[in-house]
């Protein structure tokens, strides 16, 4: 005999309108409810040769063949791209990292809202290598190095 399954009955209370949420609280939704979130740990290089290093929680892996990675990148505070859209955008050449649990907080010193010339990696002491791909940017692969 089969067992019964009961639908749950949907309430208001489940229905979240973005259309009248403002940023902050719909950011606040997605966060919570779409669980586990890789973070990529984007490194790229501006035209002047600086380095950049961001986490981005709005990542994930969409195709194969090709390979098709999305990421969303918002804009800071004064509604300028943020420094790795802008790179990525300028230079078309950036390396997606992934956080491992010992890096995490050098990835929130990454974090930060650091001025466009400041070396993020530098600040939170990490090392980095030249990538084994070209074009790429310039790299350091915890879940790599960590082996």
């Amino acid at each position: 005999m089969q067992p019964q399954v009961q639908a749950a009955a949907l309430t208001r209370d489940m229905f979240f309108d973005f259309t009248t949420s403002p940023p902050k609280e719909r950011n606040k939704l997605l966060l919570s409810t779409i669980v586990p979130r890789p973070i990529a740990w984007i490194v790229s290089l501006d035209f002047e040769g600086r380095l950049n290093a961001a986490p981005f929680s709005f990542f994930n892996a969409f195709a194969v063949d090709p390979p098709v990675v999305g990421v969303g990148i918002g804009s800071n505070a004064a509604g300028e791209p943020k420094d790795t859209r802008r790179n990525i955008r300028d230079t078309k050449q950036f390396v997606v990292n992934l956080v491992s649990e010992d890096m995490a907080q050098a990835m929130n010193i990454t974090a930060i809202e650091f001025e466009s010339d400041s070396n993020e990696l530098a600040a939170a002491r990490l090392d980095t290598s030249v990538s084994s791909y070209q074009p790429a940017a310039y790299c350091w692969l915890p879940s790599v190095n960590g082996m």
